[in-house]
């Protein structure tokens, strides 16, 4: 294994409500810990530090991080971090917010205004959400679906109307894997398409993840996103591709809440989950888009 010792890019992508801020907030306030034994360290950061704060402030006390409507594209984030497996090394954030990420799957291209962001995008971390995303429906549960998707829309305080007919098929409706397809298949090509590309999938709040038997996440990503899977499984000559259950929160606030605020540390509360279900630390996937 070498040590890394330039700087690596690295693409956060995914849809609104995907995790991402909440994950950002999780590694920062871990490799700011005073655990000695952390096995990320900041060494440096250059970004904007009232969002870095007010993101870590929230997650600290067991609230809900606000979610990133532009932020880090306005103020792209840099740290320069050590890890004791890849050395020193300084972590570029391109983080698409999930409004610009939802553009860039409609269009089915990459915008002209991300083209200078992804230029040195080495790596992506994709973040799915395992109540959010849009699943395969069939046409005779079409009406239905619509009103579902409605429904989550106005209880997130959008109060959206989707669409006036619900036999009328609008981007809203693609499924999370085929968006998350769509959005590889850009940053597959060129002027992209130079080297293989490392992917890490990361399900985000696993801890809601409950399932008898419990499940993996390789087999919950070949099950609730199949399209997706496939896609990786028949392109490893241009994908290393991993995936890993991710929990930033480290539980449920709404049923843990006490037992994770006796934690001496908020660090210790996260984990993530290898593909093949071995509890591993939160930091392990964002090793595994570092190491050569």
């Amino acid at each position: 294994m070498n040590t890394v010792s330039t700087t690596k890019c690295i693409l956060v992508a995914g849809f609104p409500d995907a995790g991402k801020s909440t994950m950002l907030a999780a590694l920062y306030g871990i490799a700011t810990d005073s655990n000695p034994n952390r096995p990320i360290r900041l060494v440096k950061y250059d970004g904007d530090s009232g969002y870095i704060q007010t993101l870590l402030d929230a997650w600290q006390r067991l609230n809900p991080v606000p979610r990133n409507t532009g932020a880090t594209e306005q103020h792209p984030i840099s740290l320069r971090l050590a890890a004791d497996r890849v050395g020193e090394f300084e972590l570029s954030l391109v983080d698409i917010a999930g409004e610009l990420f939802r553009q860039l799957v409609i269009g089915s291209h990459v915008p002209q205004e991300l083209l200078p962001k992804l230029d040195d995008v080495e790596s992506i971390a994709l973040v799915v959400h395992p109540m959010n995303l849009i699943p395969h429906e069939l046409i005779e549960n079409w009406e239905g679906f619509v009103a579902s998707l409605e429904a989550k829309e106005n209880a997130s305080g959008g109060a959206k109307k989707l669409t006036p007919d619900p036999k009328k098929w609008i981007p809203d409706f693609m499924p999370s894997d085929v968006s998350a397809i769509v959005m590889l298949h850009s940053l597959l090509t060129k002027p992209f398409a130079r080297r293989k590309i490392r992917l890490v999938v990361m399900i985000s709040a696993w801890e809601l993840v409950v399932q008898q038997p419990p499940i993996t996440p390789a087999a919950w990503l070949a099950d609730r996103m199949p399209l997706l899977s496939q896609m990786i499984h028949n392109n490893e000559d241009k994908i290393i591709a991993d995936v890993f259950g991710v929990s930033a929160q480290g539980g449920d606030y709404n049923t843990q809440r006490e037992e994770l605020a006796a934690k001496s540390s908020r660090a210790e509360t996260c984990f993530a989950v290898t593909a093949s279900g071995d509890r591993v630390h939160f930091c392990e996937p964002l090793i595994c888009l570092l190491v050569e």
